[in-house]
């Protein structure tokens, strides 16, 4: 178990498959195939590679995930980070040159599975179809200028 201030470091020469829960800070520099799970910080290092769904409190990207994303607070993908995958936080950073291919569902109500995070899209989609519905006139039809209501 790490004390605070410790980081464990997947080094570069490091291939590993499975599941990996930290407590604490944790630095990908190597190649990660599976699940990544820390109550602490996640930095995947410009040579780090995660084909793996991540769980932490922050995550910075300088390498490449392929695979969900999940923080508690914030997500930072710097210039030469990639993800590809879905990513749910209440914060995201983003610099000028990084790669994001996937659904990004960011806010202080961004929390929950992706499914969750994903409903509001569905239900935008559903209040437009009935929208297009023809729209029904509330109070006396001879007024022009009356309130329309969707039925």
């Amino acid at each position: 178990m790490a004390e605070s201030g410790e980081t464990t470091v997947i080094a570069a020469e490091a291939n590993i498959k499975g599941e990996l829960t930290f407590e604490g800070q944790a630095c990908i520099i190597g190649k990660v195939e599976g699940k990544i799970k820390t109550t602490g910080d996640l930095h995947v290092e410009e040579r780090g590679e995660c084909k793996a769904e991540i769980e932490a409190n922050n995550v910075q990207v300088d390498g490449t995930i392929e695979g969900n994303v999940t923080a508690c607070q914030r997500v930072q993908l710097n210039a030469q980070g990639k993800i590809h995958g879905d990513i749910v936080a209440v914060k995201m950073v983003t610099a000028d040159g990084a790669t994001i291919v996937g659904h990004v569902n960011v806010g202080s109500k961004a929390t929950g599975s992706l499914r969750t995070a994903d409903r509001p899209s569905t239900k935008v989609a559903t209040k437009a179809t009935e929208a297009s519905k023809p729209a029904a006139r509330t109070g006396d039809p001879a007024k022009s200028a009356g309130p329309v209501t969707v039925k």
